[in-house]
């Protein structure tokens, strides 16, 4: 029969937190990329190229659950910085933990995008629009936030190398992009040609402010994997991140390209319209 010894050190480490101190004592952003890796299954099934049997039905569901799992991860981290304020503010500062930070409004932002794509057929059209747009500036500002927060706090660090990029820098960078791609499904949806024109320019605002924070962390991050290898085993993983800003920007540029004809006309939209084509 199994013991508790047999069992991996985090889980025996959760386990005694059930047995003793609260377990709200480990909540962190991290848990949001569950949310945000669940969300994003939604407008992945609506979107897919090929025809997937019963689609519609398994990205409901599974923006069903993503809505869950936000609902207990903002309930579960509420409770942790009340009942643990001290391990709350440590987050930010942590090499490791801090980066997740990114992983909060990407979670808001893409359950918002789910909303406007399949959550309409259980809320109906105007109070998933409502719902999308509040998580998309909820999301967009918080965005912003880590986007020039964690990078400072990292870079703030003494005798910071090049040998030190990890993949996780990039994870606060990301969010501004997603704002971009998520944006561009509620432009059409703006009552007006003026309110779909200032939401179009603020998405590409997020667009170019991604793309240049997250342009020099790559390159920081092919200088490490050049000179000094991958590194420990458990950082590997983390290089998978790169393809967050280049895959979100080429989904956004084509989005927001689609639209610029219509909203700039003239040749800034007809320059923007032939980029989105060429990305």
């Amino acid at each position: 029969m199994a013991t508790t010894a047999m069992l991996p050190a985090p889980t025996r480490a959760f386990l005694r937190d059930l047995d003793g101190r609260s377990a709200l004592g480990r909540i962190g952003p991290q848990w949001c990329a569950l949310v945000m890796g669940t969300g994003v299954l939604a407008p992945a099934l609506v979107g897919a190229p090929y025809a997937v049997p019963g689609a519609s039905d398994l990205a409901l569901g599974a923006w069903l659950l993503a809505v869950a799992l936000l609902l207990l991860v903002g309930a579960a981290t509420l409770a942790h910085h009340r009942l643990h304020p001290a391990v709350a503010r440590s987050h930010l500062t942590d090499p490791v933990t801090g980066h997740f930070y990114g992983a909060v409004p990407m979670a808001l932002m893409t359950v918002g995008a789910g909303a406007l794509l399949v959550g309409h057929r259980v809320l109906g059209e105007q109070a998933a629009l409502a719902l999308a747009a509040g998580l998309w500036a909820l999301g967009t500002l918080l965005a912003l936030g880590t986007a020039v927060v964690l990078p400072v706090v990292t870079l703030s660090r003494r005798h910071l190398r090049s040998a030190d990029a990890v993949g996780g820098w990039l994870m606060p960078l990301v969010p501004p992009m997603v704002s971009a791609t998520t944006g561009a499904l509620l432009v059409p949806r703006m009552p007006g040609g003026r309110a779909q024109l200032a939401l179009l320019l603020v998405c590409y605002g997020c667009f170019a402010l991604a793309l240049l924070l997250s342009a020099p962390v790559i390159v920081l991050l092919v200088r490490r994997l050049l000179r000094h290898g991958a590194g420990p085993a458990a950082a590997v993983p983390g290089y998978w991140i790169v393809l967050g800003p280049l895959g979100q920007s080429v989904t956004a540029a084509h989005h927001l390209g689609a639209l610029a004809p219509d909203l700039l006309p003239g040749i800034p939209g007809r320059l923007l319209g032939a980029l989105a084509t060429a990305y």
